[in-house]
């Protein structure tokens, strides 16, 4: 059985609003919710998705969403957890630029979710800004389920495929380098991880 970080009230209440946000609603769910589809791992609290201009204008009539300048998102508080809402060229805070997570997509449990590498690529962009806090925990568990089922080729390509800026290499560089330790050797060597007892390895992200 997983480890759970948040009350299961809360992940309940959680899931009952994404199920019927996807009745009504066309998004990318990234965050916790999607590391859960592929993994089916810790449930997440907070909503994450990426959504276009035209359904940010539904979404902000019907749930009174909030824009959040500092941290480049939208969102609404409910009973315990948080809707944020990330959109496309504005939420630049992002380990990867959202506008090419709307098209760059599959489906996993019914959701529309960005392949794994992406989805991998944006919880080490959170982890290595919150790693000392439990959200930071969840994002290192959330890690570690998905990282098996990275493929090493594509996670290479990754900073053409998405159009990742120099700023955000270097960031995926430092979060990459700071998780080596944290992992085992067979994850490291499967996904390309530098051995952290090495200062010059050969391994880590080909980017």
């Amino acid at each position: 059985m997983s480890q759970e970080f948040y009350h299961p009230e809360v992940t309940e209440r959680s899931w009952q609003l994404l199920q019927r946000l996807r009745g009504e609603f066309p998004f990318t769910l990234i965050g916790g919710w999607a590391s859960w589809c592929y993994t089916q791992g810790p449930k997440s609290r907070d909503i994450d998705v990426i959504v276009d201009y035209p359904t940010l204008g539904t979404l902000r009539a019907q749930y009174g969403l909030v824009k959040n300048d500092r941290l480049r998102k939208y969102e609404v508080r409910f009973d315990g957890f948080d809707l944020d809402v990330y959109v496309e060229h504005y939420s630049t805070t992002l380990a990867v630029p959202p506008e090419r997570l709307l098209t760059l997509t599959t489906s996993v449990q019914g959701f529309t979710v960005p392949p794994v590498e992406a989805l991998v690529a944006l919880k080490l962009g959170a982890w290595i800004d919150r790693r000392t806090s439990i959200h930071g925990e969840k994002d290192l568990a959330d890690i570690r389920g998905l990282l098996p089922l990275v493929d090493r080729d594509r996670w290479g390509t990754l900073p053409q495929d998405y159009g990742l800026s120099s700023t955000q290499v270097a960031r995926l560089r430092q979060a990459w380098t700071a998780l080596a330790p944290l992992m085992s050797r067979r994850v490291r060597e499967q996904v390309g991880l530098p051995d952290p007892r090495r200062s010059r390895s050969p391994g880590g992200p080909r980017f």
